[in-house]
């Protein structure tokens, strides 16, 4: 592993130069392992008749779990709560579009660990947090205190925002950001990724009972049945689309909104979005 640069100031230091040599060595340590970790994912049997292990494809089962939960959208950018919310077209609102809510969550998300991860029993999940929403191995760290001043300013602007915001405002975003890691999802959120299984039962029943008799018909009576199936499955979209109305939380979904509005706002001024270009840039551009 390549050396990182170390600056001038720390050069001068034996001290925090030691420190910086030990901080590479465990980085490169931790890397090391990470990709012998995922090796081992990647190979999950032996092939009988040469010995070598051979790829695995994920069970049909865990494609339909993946599935239903990125709905359709990215899987990698589904692990979280904030993740679904977008996945499932909740984030979307008149001023930003609805990727740049998802991150500016995540970004507060990784500001508040950092600020207070050090201090929480949570703790040891976000030992290795670098602050981008998709992980990987960790950064070399180098005590600053300039860069430390600057994290925590960015956490106060972004805290403080959302406390203007109101109070019900900010519990939402923690909820659904700090605390949203996957496995922490609201009931409303799981009820909406099942398809709300209660209120549609028995149009589910309808659905399959039709679905099972296609198969057994022939000519005109199987035309018949996939009418009547095409019909019930129509009939459950429906439904669902109704329960969605009937059931959502429209107000905690506004108040999430209304606070990743607020922290998108902060990224925009700090920099960080880059529009698009629609065309090639021209000289003097």
């Amino acid at each position: 592993m390549a050396r990182t640069a170390v600056p001038p100031a720390l050069a001068a230091n034996p001290r925090l130069a030691e420190i910086t040599r030990r901080e590479e060595e465990r980085v490169a340590k931790v890397v090391a392992d990470h990709a012998a970790w995922l090796a081992e994912q990647s190979f999950g049997a032996i092939d009988p008749h040469t010995g070598e292990p051979r790829r695995v494809r994920p069970t049909d089962i865990i494609a339909q779990r993946r599935e239903w939960a990125s709905n359709g959208m990215p899987g990698e950018e589904t692990t979280d709560t904030i993740g679904k919310l977008w996945a499932f077209g909740l984030l979307d609102n008149g001023e930003f579009a609805a990727d740049l809510l998802r991150d500016a969550g995540r970004r507060y998300a990784a500001s508040y660990w950092r600020r207070f991860g050090p201090v929480c029993a949570r703790s040891g999940a976000y030992a290795e947090m670098t602050g981008r929403s998709s992980g990987g191995p960790p950064a070399i760290v180098i005590p600053d205190a300039e860069l430390d001043a600057l994290a925590e300013q960015r956490f106060r602007d972004r805290d403080d925002a959302l406390r203007a915001a109101g109070r019900m405002v900010k519990k939402e975003i923690d909820l659904v950001c700090v605390d949203g890691q996957g496995d922490n999802d609201p009931t409303w959120l799981l009820d909406l990724m099942n398809g709300y299984p209660r209120e549609t039962r028995e149009a589910r029943l309808i659905l399959a009972a039709a679905e099972a008799q296609v198969p057994t018909l022939t000519g005109e009576a199987r035309r018949k049945a996939i009418r009547r199936y095409d019909d019930a499955r129509r009939a459950l979209a429906q439904k669902q689309r109704e329960a969605r109305i009937d059931r959502l939380p429209h107000s905690e979904v506004h108040r999430i909104v209304t606070g990743l509005v607020e922290l998108a706002r902060i990224d925009r001024r700090e920099g960080l979005h880059r529009p698009k270009r629609t065309r090639k840039p021209e000289e003097g551009d």
